[in-house]
């Protein structure tokens, strides 16, 4: 596993990169019951916290919001927020669960603590395709794509899956890593400068394959 964790660290390096927040929620959109977008500049109180925001539309389709300090709040004259309703998601695979609340053109991200799901009244969740500070990538031995969590869960995609994302790019590609079997053995090697003249390789254990996401190894 402490090969893995390095390897995740290294490829965390373009994470900053990854796109903005108003992407592909699948099972929210179609959904009669998801929260309607904040689209009005005021202030507002979300359930899973005491935080209040400040919200401010620039356009017809965006804005941006900012949590204020209880200063803030004494300044502009204790202004009262307008309760918004936060929706709960996850994904599929993991039970960490997420508030998002639908600000036009910048939602709202927050890992829950139970506290704070108890505070939504433990409210249910969606599955959603994309979760904000996600990434996709690939290893160099094949075409499969893995979504890494903005919780450190590790997830090969479905092709079904990629779509739920959005088809979101595979912004950082690992194609210095890439996993062999020998033909006619079980055995599974990771192999780093993959397809260099410069490879090393070391077995990995089925628990360390199954961390890495269960690539599918390259037959040699």
């Amino acid at each position: 596993m402490q090969l893995r964790n390095r390897e995740r660290m290294v490829s965390r390096r373009v994470r900053a990169g990854v796109v903005g927040v108003v992407i592909a929620v699948a099972s929210l959109a179609g959904s009669s019951t998801a929260q309607a977008e904040i689209t009005t500049t005021g202030y507002y109180a979300v359930t899973y916290s005491d935080t209040i925001f400040r919200y401010v539309s620039t356009s017809a389709s965006g804005g941006f919001q900012y949590p204020i300090t209880y200063q803030e709040w004494q300044r502009d004259g204790f202004p009262p927020p307008v309760p918004v309703r936060s929706e709960v998601v996850k994904y599929a695979w993991s039970p960490t669960l997420y508030a998002v609340t639908f600000f036009r053109g910048d939602w709202e991200w927050q890992r829950l603590t139970y506290e704070q799901w108890e505070r939504m009244g433990f409210q249910g969740p969606y599955d959603a395709g994309w979760i904000d500070g996600s990434y996709i990538f690939r290893y160099g031995s094949s075409t499969e794509l893995f979504l890494d969590g903005e919780d450190g869960s590790l997830h090969k995609l479905t092709y079904d899956e990629w779509a739920a994302t959005g088809f979101q790019p595979a912004v950082d590609w690992n194609l210095d890593i890439g996993f062999v079997q020998p033909r006619g053995s079980s055995a599974i090697f990771i192999v780093y400068n993959y397809g260099t003249n410069n490879e090393s390789s070391f077995q990995l254990t089925y628990e360390s394959w199954l961390g890495y996401g269960s690539p599918t190894p390259q037959v040699r």
